[in-house]
């Protein structure tokens, strides 16, 4: 898995978000929800925002400044459920007495979860949740006062949705490098489809800053004993891909992963996080979570997508990346922080083949019957609606 191109489309697991190109897909006049559809009933039931903190303290204020500024409308029931992810400073008091405030706009509360790790967290969260509708939050995302109501109307019209996502736009403390826009997928900016509708069949996950996720989604999947195989962040370690994990994982049962350019929130980056040695983390993160991906991209993709074919077709297309970044660079189009990133993933990807094989034999037949407890699901997509 790589983010070293954010322009570069992406399908499956590859790490890259797709340009923005074409015209927005047709979207329908708000609907009521229909009472006899069990589905839409839950979710007409509200929303849960779920923000999973390790010593937020400091990022926490103008985070829920933007939460309290929501307007959502008297109908839609909407609660904050903050997850002290076993943090060292004074995040959860912090956090009560900041919404407190606010004039309290929405019930909220605060939940503990010693077990370190992003997943852990959210799971804490989704567990606590009153309502059908689940939106993630990093404790610097900060939402457009219109993403709940938008988030809630996408979710109630559309059944087959597992995931939802938006427009992510960076907010800097400072001027960002020049080598910034080329790995801004790293940092989870950008557009994260073409145009609005189901983007599945050419881009399976999304980021999970601002990640809609429907509840009874996540229970069919823990239905079927789905654990996850990667943790997340864990404290200040910079490892990934649980969220795209999650949404390959919803794929393989049938769900779709939708696109809505109107949901739009600011990721703050603070200046610590614009340094080269910074970004390296980041790729290094995105590459350790690589191996695991590539099982349900094998699962997605057939059963003749073998551990060597992945590899070798992973390798052609670091090959083909470096050498274009080789030129750009004696060109003077790139810099040399994204191709020394490009090489660095083409020598990962060299050496990448015995660790691919020992996570397949581990892994692969666990994503191989995750796939067929869903089998009747999968066998009928939902319809690509527009």
């Amino acid at each position: 898995m790589s983010c070293a191109d954010s322009k570069t489309p992406g399908n499956g697991t590859s790490g890259y978000w797709p340009a923005v190109a074409g015209k927005p897909v047709p979207y329908p006049p708000e609907k009521p929800i229909s009472s006899n559809n069990p589905v839409a009933a839950q979710e007409s039931a509200g929303i849960s925002v779920v923000i999973c903190c390790y010593n937020s303290a400091s990022r926490l204020p103008e985070t829920l400044k933007h939460l309290a500024r929501q307007v959502v409308p008297d109908l839609i029931p909407w609660e904050v459920i903050v997850v002290n992810n076993a943090s060292t400073d004074d995040t959860a008091r912090m956090a009560q007495r900041l919404w407190d405030g606010f004039g309290n706009p929405a019930p909220f509360c605060v939940v503990e979860e010693v077990m370190s790790g992003l997943c852990h967290a959210r799971e804490r969260g989704i567990a606590s949740a009153q309502h059908g509708v689940l939106v993630f939050l990093d404790d610097d995302n900060w939402l457009a006062e219109d993403y709940l109501r938008i988030a809630h109307q996408v979710m109630s019209e559309h059944e087959r949705i597992g995931v939802l996502g938006g427009k992510i736009a960076a907010a800097f403390e400072i001027d960002p490098p020049g080598w910034f826009p080329q790995l801004q997928s790293c940092y989870a900016v950008g557009a994260q489809g073409r145009s609005t509708g189901d983007i599945t069949d050419y881009k399976r996950h999304l980021a999970g800053a601002g990640m809609v996720l429907r509840k009874a989604a996540y229970s069919d999947l823990k239905a079927r004993k789905f654990k996850f195989l990667l943790s997340g962040r864990t404290g200040k370690q910079t490892t990934s891909g649980e969220d795209v994990e999650l949404c390959l994982a919803l794929v393989l049962l049938g769900y779709r992963i939708w696109y809505d350019e109107r949901l739009r929130l600011d990721h703050f980056i603070p200046r610590q996080r614009l340094t080269r040695d910074y970004a390296l983390r980041l790729a290094h993160g995105n590459r350790v979570a690589g191996p695991v991906l590539a099982c349900y991209e094998s699962a997605l993709n057939g059963s003749g997508a073998s551990a060597l074919r992945l590899y070798l077709r992973t390798l052609k297309a670091h090959s083909e990346w470096v050498l274009k970044s080789a030129v750009k660079l004696l060109l003077g189009r790139d810099t040399f922080t994204v191709f020394q990133l490009k090489l660095m993933e083409w020598w990962y990807s060299l050496l990448s083949l015995p660790e691919l094989r020992r996570v397949f034999r581990l892994y692969h037949p666990r994503v191989i019957r995750l796939k067929q407890s869903g089998a009747v699901r999968c066998s009928n997509p939902a319809p690509v609606v527009s």
